[in-house]
Formats: structure tokens, C-alpha cells, sequence
């Protein structure tokens, strides 16, 4: 399991998913470039294995398609999408992390203002009427250190293109999106479904961003059947 946000994102699957035996969960908290990241982790990586990748993880899962494409037998891929940054969204993460980084020099973690504005923009207006859902998006943004969240951010700005590398992909997969998430919009998981015309692709009601912490009894639903013989 693949995400920037490391474990605590995962509470509410993990709850009503037994996982099997020797699944990881990595925070992408170390390194600032997804290929390194890649190498890192099929070092140790058993011969065959499946990924489930998350916003970032996803972009990470990508590059692993790219070096050992024949021991990745599923993919999971939850509120990722397939495509580089735009020119002017390029622009946008450059200043992200110049701002990030210029912070790391006098913060360890976010303060309260940007976790606020973070929790927003991630969670659905109707997650946001939530205080417990808000309350623990909150946790979970601010629990990541300023320093982590400049090196994802550089890590992300060069990704190229992956919709070649999924049209290669012969395994399992499962592409799920919240219908109202701002960060990457559901029609990216569409195109990765064009893509992998044996995939399945599930859309999430009144979902954001956050579809772990916002809809977990159907994302686990969803990633039991992926996991399970029933998933085509």
C-alpha cells in the first residue's frame, strides 16, 4: 500500500479488511524522486506482488509498472490519475514547493491555518459537515512533516505520461475515484479505465480526496473484491 499519508489514512479500511499476510504500508517519507522510490522498494518487494497506490502511491505504482512489470500480478489504484502536470499546474507545484521549503526552515509541521485550508480542499462539502471526518483529516495533515511534503511535491512535478505503461497491464485492477474530488478529478480514473478495458472502476458518492477517511466501508468493499476471486 502506497500513500502519502501514511498509515493513520488507512484506519477505517483496515478495520473491516483483513489484509494479507506480509502487506506493507510505506508514507513515500523518504527520497524527493519517484524513480528512486521505485528501486527502493523492489529491492524489497517479493518476487510477485500486488499494489494498492493512493493519490501519490499511484504515481509511484506507475514507475514500479516501469521497471518489473511481470512481478506486479494487481494494481489498486484509489484518487490517482495517469497523467503529467500541465504546464500551468507544473507552475503551480514549483511555487508549492518553494513556499514548502522556505516554511521547513522554521516549522516542523504545518500550522493550524494550513491544515484548515488543506482539510477543504481535500474532503466533499459533505464530508466537510462531518467534524469527525474532519477532525481526523485534520490529524492526518498535520502529521506530516513541512520537510515530507516539499519532497512529494518534487517528487511529482517531472512524472511523465502513464497511460502508456497501463495499456501494457494484464493483471488485476481496480481504479476508484470520489465523484467530487477537486485534487484529481474522476475522469482520470475514466481514462485509466479506457486504458485497462479488463479493469473494474468505481466511482464514490459525495467523496473527495480523501476516500479512505470519507467512504471506507465502500472502499473496503471494493478493495475485498479486488482481492478476492470475484474481481474481473
Amino acid at each position: 500500500m502506497l500513500a502519502p499519508y501514511g498509515r493513520d489514512l488507512w484506519s477505517g479500511i483496515l478495520q473491516r479488511l483483513p489484509l494479507p499476510c506480509g502487506t506493507t504500508i510505506d508514507g513515500l517519507d523518504r527520497d524527493d524522486d519517484l524513480g528512486r522510490m521505485a528501486e527502493r522498494l523492489l529491492v524489497v518487494a517479493p518476487p510477485r506482488f500486488g499494489v494498492l497506490g493512493y493519490c501519490m502511491g499511484g504515481y509511484l505504482a506507475f514507475e514500479m509498472l516501469r521497471r518489473a512489470p511481470q512481478r506486479i500480478v494487481r494494481l489498486a489504484l484509489v484518487s490517482t490519475g495517469p497523467h503529467p502536470d500541465t504546464p500551468g499546474q507544473k507552475q503551480a507545484r514549483l511555487l508549492r514547493i518553494s513556499k514548502l521549503e522556505a516554511k521547513a526552515t522554521g516549522l516542523t509541521h504545518p500550522d493550524g491555518a494550513y491544515v484548515d485550508q488543506a482539510a477543504k480542499w481535500l474532503l466533499s462539502p459533505a464530508s466537510c459537515r462531518k467534524p469527525a471526518i474532519v477532525r481526523r483529516a485534520r490529524k492526518v495533515i498535520a502529521a506530516i512533516p513541512v520537510s515530507v511534503s516539499a519532497n512529494q511535491q518534487k517528487a511529482m512535478v517531472e512524472r511523465p505520461d502513464s497511460l502508456p505503461v497501463l495499456r501494457g497491464f494484464a493483471g488485476r485492477a481496480l481504479i476508484v475515484a470520489g465523484d467530487e474530488d477537486r485534487v484529481i478529478p474522476p475522469d482520470h480514473a475514466l481514462d485509466m479505465a479506457k486504458a485497462m478495458p479488463m479493469s473494474s472502476c468505481r466511482i464514490l458518492p459525495a467523496c473527495g480526496h480523501l476516500a479512505p477517511l470519507e467512504a471506507p466501508a465502500a472502499l473496503a468493499a471494493h478493495l475485498a473484491d479486488w482481492l478476492s476471486a470475484r474481481h474481473r
